[in-house]
């Protein structure tokens, strides 16, 4: 079930401090046919704000490196973070759990060899992208995330950071 206005109203009236949020990513495409949830950027946008302007603490949960994206897509979901103003933002590299529609789809497009799955951690990618350079690109993304959105970066700069092995400052 998603979240109302009445819903908001009651977790506020019952004491609710904080409301975690899985936006995953703003690409309507990979939101339905990819992750196969029923909601929309324009949703997640008015969930939010419901969340918010009923005095709720909002943390968001976004996850990159998926089949079908994109490091632009994935650019776009920093951006929906940033106009969303969580107060905490999170992300994750897709990590294709064995048996699932999702590890599926990744197979089937060529991304994911069987032994790949013993190697996922959350922070790189075990999917095989044809530039290597985008792949760790969007491996930076995803450990600048929480801070890109804190203090919001121009776009060029975040391109830029993701873009050089500062592996020691994103750790």
């Amino acid at each position: 079930r998603q979240l109302n206005e009445t819903i908001v109203k009651e977790l506020k009236r019952s004491g609710c401090m904080t409301v975690g949020m899985g936006v995953e990513a703003s690409d309507d495409y990979l939101l339905q046919e990819i992750l196969k949830k029923r909601v929309t950027r324009d949703k997640i946008l008015n969930v939010a704000r419901m969340v918010k302007d009923n005095g709720i603490r909002l943390v968001t949960y976004s996850m990159l490196g998926l089949p079908a994206s994109s490091l632009e897509k994935e650019l776009e979901t920093l951006k929906l973070n940033i106009e969303i103003r969580p107060d905490y933002a999170g992300s994750t590299i897709y990590d294709p759990m064995p048996g699932t529609e999702l590890a599926d789809i990744a197979k089937s497009m060529g991304l994911l060899n069987e032994k790949a799955t013993d190697e996922m951690d959350g922070v790189h990618s075990v999917l095989t992208f044809k530039d290597v350079a985008d792949k760790k690109k969007r491996e930076n993304l995803s450990k600048l995330f929480p801070v890109a959105v804190e203090v919001p970066f121009r776009m060029p700069l975040v391109k830029f950071l993701i873009s050089i092995p500062l592996t020691g400052m994103y750790s």
